[in-house]
């Protein structure tokens, strides 16, 4: 019985850390990224250049929202 609420205690502890962190990395990240729609489709074309054997999925998720 102790082993088992140690763990949801810890669990629990390691759920709330964790989620108010990421949250913040969420808000610093949107946060720093002010790429215009242009910015945003020129870097995409300039990595693919640089990368040739990039795929298009790896940006379709981006290009769908430009």
């Amino acid at each position: 019985m102790i082993p088992i609420a140690g763990g949801v205690i810890s669990g629990w502890i390691t759920y709330s850390s964790m989620h108010q962190m990421g949250n913040r990395l969420l808000t610093a990240l949107e946060e720093s990224m002010d790429l215009s729609d242009e910015e945003l489709v020129a870097s995409i074309k300039e990595m693919e250049q640089e990368i040739p054997n990039m795929t298009e999925k790896d940006f379709g998720i981006l290009q769908a929202s430009v």
